[in-house]
């Protein structure tokens, strides 16, 4: 069978927990420091659609009283609770005997659909206005469903914990984070090389680059075509993603280093998302 609910106040309770999640997901940002005004509880529609704005002197009020560039505001927030019971075996010895018996198994879902709005009161625009549906699952058995419910979460502290997720989603959602990736880069080809490599290795990657670039209008093209792929690397790191493209496309389409090929879609691809997490945060 399957039933649907959400306990009393448990959306309340789990807007709050959202709150809290997107506050400690954004923590440790580089880019947003984060206050949570204890008192701003705002009044929603009651229904999975957003409100009116709010009005720009609110927005501005608060700002100014928190000392705030923007203000983000969850302004839609429900949930539902899907549960769900399937039967399964289990098996248990009793005097060196195998007993087989049945069990209830209690799924239960938590759907919850947040809308988020970022005001900017200095331009009086809306940098973001989002709704999105994240889930969190739990299962319990028991002899039977009420046994079964009992070994699970209470349907507020489902709802809560479901909340708190969404909020760390969403967190992740609008704040860039580092994520771990690999790079190749050109190690060989003369003496050179093998010093620009011990340099970049102890993390001098300008004078690694230095050396590099003398070989980047090389007469011999596969030694050019790895001193630019390399260039591009060091670009990279030093965060000058337009000189990376640069120099990736000068090693392929100069010198036809197929490597160098991919990395500069890689490099696009890098350079894309940072111009677009720009715009929207208005920088």
């Amino acid at each position: 069978g399957v039933l649907t609910g959400e306990g009393l106040f448990a959306d309340r309770a789990g807007s709050f927990e959202c709150v809290r999640g997107v506050a400690d997901g954004l923590v440790s940002s580089p880019r947003f420091s984060i206050i949570v005004p204890p008192e701003k509880e705002l009044k929603g529609t009651g229904t999975r659609q957003f409100p009116e704005p709010l009005d720009w002197n609110t927005v501005e009020r608060i700002c100014r009283q928190n000392q705030a560039d923007a203000l983000l505001a969850l302004e839609v927030f429900d949930s539902n609770n899907l549960y769900s019971d399937r039967k399964e075996q289990r098996t248990r010895k009793e005097n060196d005997k195998e007993i087989k018996y049945d069990v209830t198994v209690t799924h239960v879902r938590s759907n919850i659909e947040s809308g988020w709005r970022i005001y900017d009161p200095a331009g009086k625009r809306i940098i973001d206005e989002s709704i999105f549906t994240d889930y969190r699952e739990w299962e319990a058995e028991g002899r039977t469903h009420k046994e079964a419910l009992v070994n699970l979460p209470p349907q507020n502290e489902i709802v809560k914990q479901a909340g708190y997720f969404a909020g760390t989603q969403y967190a992740r959602r609008i704040s860039p984070s580092w994520i771990r990736t690999g790079r190749e880069m050109y190690k060989k080809g003369n003496d050179d090389f093998k010093y620009a490599k011990r340099l970049a290795q102890t993390n001098r990657w300008e004078d690694a680059a230095d050396v590099w670039h003398k070989y980047t209008e090389d007469p011999d093209p596969k030694l050019a075509g790895r001193a630019c792929y390399n260039m591009a690397l060091a670009a990279e790191i030093a965060g000058n993603l337009k000189e990376a493209v640069e120099w990736a496309e000068e090693a392929y389409v100069r010198y036809n280093n197929k490597k160098a090929r991919e990395y500069s879609y890689i490099l696009k691809n890098r350079l894309f998302r940072q111009q677009k997490l720009e715009e929207q945060m208005g920088e």
